[in-house]
């Protein structure tokens, strides 16, 4: 059963990808994240990832040749050329070449369709399709083991296999940044089949918040963190209100968290010296990263190349568990810096977007922007502690995020013009019809005697 609807999804998703780039954009966002082959449990080596990226090239390039795409290269993806370049010079001159270079091909097929797509969105039902293909390829997965969890208790082996989001902590911080947009959808005046789609959606927000709690994940826990205090700080424009809900959620919610969870995050402490092992492991690690960066503060190591190094650093052969440390150890400072002000730029863009929306009282587009930044946000301080800076899901968001404002400018310029375009029209119409008064006047005066003066001619003359 769950082959054949994989099957189903393929084919309508490539007979969809020609009539639109973003169905071609959807169909591969939905192949890499969410991982259909393992969701039907076939085996084999099936090349879907390679199927979906030529029918993504095929698509961008139908229409752009028939005159339905206008590729928008905006600042994000100049940035993002940056990055990639910068990538590549460090990877010229890393420590181990070709474990560098098999790195960079790795951040270039995640990072070059990802950039593909940004250039392929249009309008806001573009970015509204998109996002619900992301929340939806990881919240089917963690709704799923959210019941899982439920059922069966605390479980700290679950993940999306086969992809990026295999291991616990990973899938978590996916699912953290995946609640935002599932809850956006929820209150959307504009959802479809509200009465089945609401209760369903809000569901798949409870299961997965399950998941993250009964995974143990500290990673999830502080981004679920995060995100309630960015949301109350930032976005809630009712905030002794929502301060309240949230208390009360929060004080509910810990008398079904099993004590796993309690004793799981009382091993969270701040500072250099830790007393739990794993803690203690990692502190180690991030130690030894800061190090390798003083050591090598403008080109790094190279992509990929900590690991490399790890046992003479730490003597421990992990990556640091820190995706900041991971950057500035393998990319310099410099590729830190390239990084951050990204991340900076896309935050002051979205901050933008929302308060022209909220100033033009246009609600849903400052829902919509606000559960980008809530995404993204959630997403990187749960994984903050993790090896991935290039995680596809994350960077799918973030790409997301920096065509919104692009594409709200332009629509709000299409509504003005609209606007004048009609405006002219009205004075055009009113022009006309005055001019027509004045000549059916004038066609109704004979030799200077008014028609309406009782003449043959004239009104009373004609009762």
């Amino acid at each position: 059963m769950r082959s054949l609807l994989v099957l189903m999804i393929f084919l309508a998703g490539t007979g969809m990808a020609f009539r639109a780039v973003v169905f071609a954009s959807g169909l591969f966002l939905f192949t890499d994240i969410f991982q259909p082959l393992s969701f039907a449990r076939m085996g084999g080596g099936y090349p879907v990832a390679q199927y979906v990226f030529v029918v993504l090239i095929a698509a961008y390039i139908a229409a752009w040749a028939r005159g339905k795409l206008v590729p928008r290269f905006t600042p994000f993806f100049i940035f993002l050329f940056l990055l990639i370049g910068w990538n590549l010079i460090c990877t010229k001159f890393a420590y181990r070449p070709d474990v560098a270079w098999e790195t960079f091909v790795t951040i270039l097929k995640y990072l070059g369709p990802i950039a593909l797509i940004h250039t392929a969105l249009q309008t806001q039902k573009d970015i509204r399709i998109l996002i619900a293909v992301l929340a939806g390829s990881v919240g089917i997965w963690a709704a799923q083991a959210g019941a899982h969890c439920l059922v069966h208790g605390v479980n700290t082996e679950l993940g999306i296999p086969g992809g990026q989001m295999a291991e616990r902590n990973d899938f978590a911080a996916a699912t953290v940044g995946t609640i935002p947009v599932i809850l956006y959808f929820v209150f959307s005046k504009d959802l479809p089949y509200k009465w089945i789609l609401r209760p369903f959606m809000l569901l798949t927000a409870f299961l997965s918040l399950m998941m993250i709690f009964f995974s143990l994940s500290r990673g999830g826990a502080m981004g679920l963190a995060a995100s309630m205090i960015l949301y109350l700080v930032y976005v809630s424009k009712r905030r002794f209100r929502d301060l309240a809900i949230l208390v009360v959620a929060v004080t509910a919610l810990f008398f079904v968290l099993p004590q796993d969870w309690f004793d799981r995050m009382h091993t969270i402490k701040v500072g250099a010296e830790q007393t739990e092992n794993s803690a203690a492991a990692r502190m180690n690690l991030m130690k030894s990263a800061y190090k390798a960066t003083m050591d090598h503060p403008i080109l790094g190591l190279g992509p990929g190349c900590w690991i490399e190094v790890a046992m003479a650093y730490a003597g421990d052969e992990h990556n640091p568990h820190n995706i900041y440390l991971v950057l500035s150890s393998e990319t310099g400072i410099p590729g830190l810096i390239l990084y951050l002000l990204l991340i900076g730029f896309t935050y002051i863009q979205i901050s933008k977007t929302i308060t022209l929306a909220v100033k033009r009282g246009d609600a849903d587009t400052a829902r919509l922007a606000s559960a980008l930044i809530m995404s993204i946000f959630g997403l990187l301080s749960a994984m903050t502690f993790l090896n991935r800076p290039y995680n596809e899901y994350l960077w799918g968001w973030i790409a997301i995020a920096n065509a919104l404002p692009g594409i709200y400018q332009r629509e709000i310029e299409t509504k003005q013009w609209r606007a004048k375009k009609a405006a002219k029209a009205r004075l055009a119409a009113q022009e006309a019809e005055r001019e027509a008064e004045r000549e059916a006047g004038s066609t109704g005066t004979e030799n200077g005697r008014p028609t309406t003066d009782g003449s043959p001619d004239g009104a009373l003359g004609a009762a």
